[in-house]
């Protein structure tokens, strides 16, 4: 199986995280994980990546509701970055938010892909890692 180089999750929950990582180990679609404790870290993590040439992560899971900077400013923030930049990450909302105004507000965003209800699982793993495979292979 391919594995993506490297899946980045933007969350407050250091325990979501910490399990999330586990998840995604176990499952085997991702060389590693990364994870940031809100959206402006994360925002910092990927233009720190950028301006070193390093490899943008190729997902991002990225909560709503955090600190600092939440999951609606990072994607604000985020959309005014380059095309061939946003191009390089695919974006799944993952929060424990079931509101209907918020999956449909994920929805007038072009950079997310989907929108996920935690926790994260395999079965949610294996549909973004097939999206994945599909992008790359077009």
């Amino acid at each position: 199986m391919e594995k993506l180089d490297c899946i980045l999750i933007i969350d407050d929950d250091d325990i979501n995280n910490f399990i999330f990582s586990k998840i995604i180990k176990s499952a085997g679609v991702a060389e590693k994980t990364e994870a940031c404790m809100d959206g402006r870290i994360g925002l910092n993590y990927i233009l720190q990546r950028l301006e070193s040439g390093e490899k943008l992560p190729e997902v991002i899971f990225l909560d709503i509701n955090m600190p600092n900077m939440d999951g609606w400013e990072f994607l604000d923030v985020y959309k005014k970055l380059p095309l061939e930049v946003r191009n390089q990450s695919s974006i799944y909302m993952l929060s424990s938010s079931v509101y209907e105004g918020d999956i449909k507000k994920s929805k007038t965003y072009e950079d997310v892909v989907d929108y996920f209800s935690k926790p994260l699982t395999k079965e949610m793993l294996v549909k973004v890692h097939e999206n994945f495979l599909k992008l790359c292979y077009r």
